[in-house]
């Protein structure tokens, strides 16, 4: 029969003042949950550390399509196409890393949007309540 220890739970009190950064930086928590996914796929299309099997590639296309190609096409052509810097893409290194730059610019930005427009949604919303927060 195993007893268990609060030593076994430490990882628990570990954590907590992580948890308490993330609550004191929601911009910065939403941006890691956003970005983390478009990222890895980025990074698949880049290089496969690994042999992915044919079928799961196939189904990562559209997740391909829709979180980095397009992001990244409607921002080159709107920011780097009329200032003719589109050319930067087509160096190896760079252009991978301009990639990168623009997801984490336009992901950023979402997280901030989504954190403000979320809080004063809520503001509104404990307002309408009269204020006591139901």
């Amino acid at each position: 029969m195993t007893i268990l220890s609060t030593d076994q739970f430490d990882h628990v009190s570990r954590l907590e003042p992580l948890l308490e950064r993330a609550a004191d930086r929601p911009v910065t928590t939403v941006f890691v949950l956003l970005i983390t996914g478009p990222l890895i796929v980025a990074g698949l299309s880049f290089r496969q550390p690994i042999a992915l099997p044919d079928a799961l590639l196939t189904e990562l296309e559209w997740v391909f399509w829709l979180l980095v190609y397009m992001p990244v096409s409607a921002i080159r052509r709107l920011l780097f196409d009329p200032l003719g810097l589109e050319r930067l893409f087509g160096v190896p290194v760079l252009g991978q890393g301009l990639i990168v730059l623009t997801l984490g610019g336009l992901y950023y930005l979402v997280s901030y949007f989504l954190v403000y427009a979320g809080s004063a949604l809520l503001g509104t919303a404990e307002t309408d309540a009269g204020g006591d927060g139901r």
